[in-house]
């Protein structure tokens, strides 16, 4: 109860898109993230979707695997996921309360305040760290460049769900600029695997890819796409 007081008292925070703050929070906890290795999700639709699909295929294979998604459809502990399951309200309270000291600390210290994005997805690297994942499968919470879990630097694979027209006050108002955020999730040797998607914002992810030396970019073919019935 005293950790959702806490980050219902962090909304005041707002949303704050850019790295600084994230940044400096996982350096005064250690850094867990570099412990990791990443699937990153991006996109406008589907991302929830595709990252129960993702997860729930490494896990049948045999592996640990971290989920953080947001937001949730029916409670807060869904946010941290191990194996599929939400972690528990004491685990929800310890992480936070690991988490907030180190918050609290940086305004105290004339930094900006973390806001609650950022402290949910400190406690997950956290949590994912100290649980010894083999993967995460990590949702963006707004665009993908600016995003706090961006601030990942282990990513195998960087996914791009469908990308339309979404958060234009902050990503821009046309799906280029849009498409330019998301894929700011792009990473060195990453593979790259993407929905199918508009002319424009296709070249714009072929773009990136090769600029961050992605190791390849897949698309998705849909006239590859068939039903499937068991």
């Amino acid at each position: 109860q005293e950790a959702m007081e806490y980050i219902d008292s962090c909304a005041s925070y707002g949303i704050v898109p850019g790295l600084n703050s994230i940044t400096e929070l996982l350096n005064r906890l250690g850094n867990p993230q570099k412990k990791l290795k990443f699937i990153h999700v991006a996109g406008t639709n589907g991302k929830g979707s595709t990252l129960g699909f993702i997860s729930t295929i490494l896990t049948e294979n045999g592996y640990k695997v971290g989920r953080y998604v947001s937001p949730t459809i029916f409670e807060y502990r869904e946010r941290f996921q191990i194996q599929g399951k939400p972690i528990s309200k004491a685990e929800v309270g310890r992480l936070m309360e690991i988490v907030a000291v180190h918050a609290d600390a940086m305004e105290k210290e004339n930094f900006a305040h973390p806001t609650p994005f950022e402290i949910e997805t400190a406690m997950a690297f956290v949590l994912f760290a100290e649980k010894k994942c083999d993967f995460v499968v990590l949702e963006t919470g707004m665009g993908g460049k600016l995003d706090a879990t961006n601030v990942i630097e282990n990513t195998l694979v960087s996914v791009i769900t469908s990308i339309s027209r979404d958060h234009m006050g902050f990503l821009g108002d046309s799906i280029e600029e849009i498409a330019a955020h998301k894929a700011g999730i792009i990473k060195k040797n990453a593979v790259v695997v993407s929905a199918f998607q508009e002319e424009n914002v296709k070249r714009i992810l072929e773009n990136m890819a090769e600029k961050k030396q992605a190791s390849k970019i897949i698309f998705v073919d849909e006239d590859e796409i068939r039903d499937v019935k068991y």
